[in-house]
């Protein structure tokens, strides 16, 4: 397979979320390539080293953004639990998945010094962030609209808000 047909490999793979077999079977049907599910596989690793320089780059990038921005999830992962982190500037996103949910994923990312203002919700790993090593934090106005509109409604009797 040339260049092209290895991009698109990794391509349908990862952000088409496609098996092997499916991924054998365009190659089928469109190119009229035949290829086996372990020439596939091998194909996989071969990708991700080929932008391995670029995405340190950009990694190695961030801390000095002018803002970051940054939210994380969870997934599952041969069994266990792993949590994809984005980190989006102005002009680009980086994603990096780790056991972890926790600070020292921000510090090992964005470091000790950002120089610029990070943009998250509430989350402690975010505030813990912020309070150790005096980070500037823009929190999320979406989720503090969300709470004030919740304490708003609530009809917890020490409410300033109750009939």
């Amino acid at each position: 397979m040339d260049e092209h047909h290895s991009a698109t490999v990794c391509f349908l793979k990862y952000v088409g979320s496609m098996s092997f077999s499916a991924i054998k079977q365009y190659f089928k049907n469109v190119h009229d390539i035949k290829v086996s599910k372990g020439q596939l596989a091998k194909i996989i690793p071969k990708g991700s080293r080929s932008l391995e320089e670029s995405y340190n780059e950009l990694l190695n990038r961030l801390p000095y953004e002018s803002v970051v921005n940054t939210d994380e999830n969870s997934h599952k992962e041969n069994g266990g639990k792993s949590w994809n982190w984005v980190f989006r500037s102005n002009l680009y996103a980086l994603f990096k998945i780790s056991p972890s949910r926790g600070s020292e994923v921000l510090i090992d990312v964005l470091g000790r010094e950002l120089n610029g203002i990070l943009g998250c919700d509430y989350f402690s790993a975010h505030r813990k962030y912020m309070k150790d090593f005096d980070i500037s934090i823009q929190f999320c106005l979406a989720h503090l609209i969300r709470n004030i509109k919740f304490l708003a409604e609530s009809h917890d009797p020490w409410s300033p808000h109750r009939d």
